[in-house]
């Protein structure tokens, strides 16, 4: 009896020392420091790697210390179920191993950088993150992470950050990376053999991926070139500085077919020139929720849209874009706003307020948008901004533009009620406010206008729409 007893112990004894050499042999943790003087294995910081990973294993994470390398980085690691490779930026709070640790390895950044293209992705399941900065309270500083190349840099049509596999990546999470080009005008002719197409990152045949707490700035063609791309999530994220030449957009999607399924929330668009802002591209392509963004300028001269802020490239169509509760100022006049040249059926353009923006033009089906120039021209808003602005914002007057929201705004209360889903505005204060009857456009939308201002802006996160197939599921819209 006690050796059956004993059998039966050992064997669940052997067992579990099995699954734990597994689980250790299966998650190891690996050190990236610039001048580390040990043996360069990266079995701890003393003894950390101090170039790039020659092999890329799953399941392992891959730590890196404040510094820079230069080298230019191709991972292409087969799948392995879900197994993910992850590369994170050391802090205090957490950077593995203590042997060799010092505080001073995780108080910065680490940078990559190349000669033009810094990484090419061909793997799925694959995490970069930086830890820190971006988001309210630090849109555009402390980013643990850092991708660039020097200004001017010559090289044509590549970005930063590439994905080009033949066949789709999968399942990739970006977050609090900085991505700065060769700068917004870094473009010039053919004449020497560049024409200089260069964007921060191109998606091509990529999935069920997230982007978020970035800061995309100064590129030519595009922050984000997206090609075949769906079932995506950009949120959170700061894009600032894209020129007028070559052709291009701050975001440009293409080819990504009639359920595409992607959102685009919570992000900042400023000082960006080109067709529009935010594009879906020289295709047909429907079923992306583009909501709580703003997008604004401090010279619409200089930083144009050509076709109008949300868009297509002309004589494209587009079905099931709901383009919901965003904030738009001083952005190229009279040219439009939210147009669709073909409309496939199913766009909604509701509760979203312009300021500054002349006579906008809207597709789609229309409910609930607000602008200074309603009744004017081919204005297409229902609710004239001028009319409710002395009982909503602090001033409107040229000079002197104050869009905080009063505490009280005296009954005008218009826009769709909003408020079960977007209990919060985007400056963080609970919906309604004192005296507001409901989270409608001006109740929402008076607290997006604070950034603007320069008065900090806290976004709130309220969760993801449950998204499946293309459609939008519990969309405010109520298209399912």
């Amino acid at each position: 009896m006690r050796e059956r007893q004993w059998k039966k112990l050992f064997g669940l004894w052997l067992i579990i020392t099995l699954l734990v050499v597994c689980l250790d042999a299966h998650a190891t943790n690996h050190y990236i420091r610039q001048g580390a003087a040990g043996a360069n294995n990266g079995t701890d910081w003393t003894n950390a790697w101090t170039a790039q990973p020659g092999t890329w294993v799953r399941g392992d994470t891959y730590y890196y210390a404040d510094g820079e390398i230069n080298e230019y980085i191709i991972m292409d690691v087969a799948d392995q179920g879900t197994d993910r490779i992850t590369l994170k930026k050391a802090t205090s709070a957490d950077h593995g191993t203590e042997t060799g640790w010092s505080a001073g390895y995780g108080d910065g950044q680490f940078h990559f950088t190349a000669t033009t293209r810094i990484m090419l992705l061909w793997s799925s399941y694959v995490t970069i993150d930086g830890v820190t900065g971006g988001g309210p309270g630090s849109w555009t500083t402390g980013f643990g992470f850092k991708f660039s190349i020097p200004d001017s840099t010559d090289g044509d049509n590549f970005g930063l950050l590439d994905f080009t596999r033949a066949t789709p990546v999968t399942n990739v999470i970006l977050a609090h990376i900085e991505f700065k080009q060769a700068g917004m005008d870094n473009w010039e002719s053919v004449g020497d053999g560049y024409y200089n197409r260069q964007r921060c990152i191109f998606f091509n045949r990529v999935e069920n991926t997230t982007l978020s707490y970035c800061y995309l700035h100064d590129a030519n063609q595009a922050h984000i070139l997206a090609s075949a791309s769906t079932d995506m999530i950009i949120e959170y994220n700061y894009f600032e500085h894209r020129s007028g030449a070559p052709h291009g957009e701050s975001i440009s999607w293409n080819g990504s077919g009639t359920t595409s399924n992607n959102i685009f929330r919570y992000n900042i668009f400023k000082d960006n020139a080109g067709t529009g802002v935010l594009v879906a591209k020289d295709s047909i392509q429907g079923g992306m929720l583009i909501h709580n963004n703003v997008f604004y300028s401090t010279d619409n001269v200089i930083y144009y849209q050509t076709n109008a802020y949300v868009c297509n490239t002309g004589g494209d169509t587009n079905n099931d874009m709901v383009v919901i509760n965003n904030t738009f100022y001083n952005l190229t006049p009279d040219i439009g706003g939210i147009e669709w040249s073909i409309d496939g059926g199913g766009n909604i353009t509701q509760n979203n307020l312009f300021h500054g923006c002349g006579e906008v033009n809207l597709d789609g089906t229309l409910d609930n948008n607000a602008s200074e120039n309603v009744g004017v021209g081919s204005d297409d808003c229902e609710y004239d901004l001028d009319a409710i602005a002395a009982n909503v914002f602090v001033s409107v007057t040229p000079g002197s533009v104050d869009l905080t929201p009063l505490p009280d705004y005296a009954g005008q209360d218009v826009g769709s009620d909003f408020s079960d889903i977007f209990t919060t505005d985007l400056a963080g204060n609970p919906i309604p406010y004192p005296g507001w009857s409901g989270g409608r456009i001006s109740g929402i939308l008076a607290g997006i206008m604070r950034r603007i201002m320069g008065v900090p802006l806290g976004l709130p996160d309220i969760g993801a729409y449950e998204c499946s197939g293309g459609s939008v599921i519990k969309s405010i819209s109520g298209v399912e």
